[in-house]
């Protein structure tokens, strides 16, 4: 943090350039690093080289996004065929896709475009969303206490993610198929969210309208005074 805030406020147009040099290298030799391993990336390493960039005039190439994104997509997929009934459905990887489109997209916007999100994914989402409505109507006379909890807890979880997807900056050039897929998505969370709040869950843990007040990958990522520059030097 220090040096990127020397890099940003330095005074000095030699000191500048000499910490913007490092920060430069720094950034380069870890994109050379995880390409070369085939990393898959977290959504938080992209928000923290994208934070480390903003501290450069320059802008320097970005690692590969395109073999996590596979990866992430595969996980999804599989999570669908793997957990066919809404209350045994593990919401991890439809978490991490959306974490990582998220900053995918603000580090190399058009890209979610390139890769059909949100459109092609619609009918899986879709079907996850059958899913709850299933398990909401199958609950509707149920008394156990922890079984509302719990699904309100996953419908919740769910109706972040999808929050999430509609908040993605939408470029105007795009079709109209990905803006509607975009504000579907967020019709469909407000729905997740009535969900769970008519099964008991008073403060959602997740969901468009219960953000929590910070959220360091939420609209356009985390601020830039808060990126630790040793965090990238411990990749070295």
């Amino acid at each position: 943090m220090l040096a990127q805030r020397a890099a940003r406020r330095s005074n000095s147009t030699d000191l500048r350039r000499r910490w913007e040099k490092l920060i430069s290298a720094v950034c380069r030799a870890i994109k050379e690093k995880w390409d070369a391993a085939a990393k898959r990336l977290e959504a938080a390493d992209l928000a923290a080289f994208r934070a480390a960039c903003s501290a450069l005039n320059s802008s320097p190439e970005l690692p590969s996004l395109l073999g996590t994104w596979l990866l992430l997509e595969q996980d999804f997929h599989e999570s669908l065929v793997t957990h066919p009934t809404f209350d045994n459905f593990d919401f991890r990887p439809f978490e991490e896709l959306t974490r990582f489109a998220e900053e995918a997209e603000a580090c190399v916007p058009g890209f979610l475009d390139r890769h059909g999100f949100p459109d092609q994914f619609e009918s899986a989402v879709g079907r996850m969303l059958e899913k709850a409505r299933r398990g909401s109507s199958a609950l509707k006379y149920c008394d156990e206490e922890e079984d509302r909890e719990e699904f309100a807890s996953d419908v919740s979880k769910l109706a972040r993610a999808l929050g999430r997807i509609s908040r993605i900056p939408i470029s105007k050039s795009l079709d109209g198929n990905v803006k509607i897929s975009s504000k579907k998505m967020g019709d469909w969370a407000i729905e997740l969210e009535g969900m769970a709040l008519e099964f008991g869950s008073r403060e959602p843990d997740y969901g468009p309208s219960f953000e929590p007040e910070y959220d360091p990958l939420r609209d356009k990522g985390p601020s830039t005074d808060e990126f630790d520059i040793s965090g990238l030097f411990a990749e070295l």
